[in-house]
């Protein structure tokens, strides 16, 4: 993290595909998270046909936001395109269909002054449903109660890490 004088940036990289639904909910999320460093949000869209790109277009005015189009190969791909372009000291992806719960950049940040020695960080996540309802409680739990129990091994052999929470 930078020092205390300086402004920490945090880059998070949206990819998005198709995706009109629920993208603007996933920038939402992203701009209003408030708090002691700057957002820079990058969007990498794979060439949209369903309205996405006319959503996209309504943040092309905000400071925080960049949109990036042209065809890519997969997620991760679209993914990589977007890291670099990003010039934050904490990056992070939200994918299109996702969003941050309040405050939850914030507890990032925290984190990492926490845990300066650290090289990635996550936290708790509900899987919602498309009404943003929570679901599959049993799964968050059991992610959760892994979580705790984290050593490279569990790590290595179960997926119980939460991307929008990493």
């Amino acid at each position: 993290l930078n020092s205390v004088t300086e402004m920490t940036r945090v880059s998070i990289v949206t990819p998005v595909f198709n995706n009109r639904r629920y993208v603007r909910q996933a920038i939402e999320s992203v701009l209003s998270q408030k708090g002691d460093f700057e957002i820079e949000h990058i969007i990498k869209d794979g060439g949209s046909t369903d309205g996405t790109l006319e959503i996209l277009d309504e943040y092309a005015g905000d400071p925080a936001v960049k949109v990036i189009t042209g065809p890519d190969r997969s997620l991760y791909h679209a993914l990589r395109i977007g890291y670099e372009h990003a010039t934050g000291d904490i990056g992070g992806f939200l994918c299109s269909d996702d969003f941050y719960a309040e405050g939850a950049l914030a507890r990032v940040l925290a984190g990492f002054e926490k845990y300066p020695d650290r090289d990635w960080l996550y936290g708790r996540c509900d899987i919602v449903d498309g009404e943003s309802r929570p679901i599959r409680n049993l799964v968050t739990c059991y992610k959760n109660i892994a979580g705790f129990w984290y050593n490279r091994w569990l790590l290595g052999c179960v997926n119980y890490v939460n991307a929008p929470a990493t």
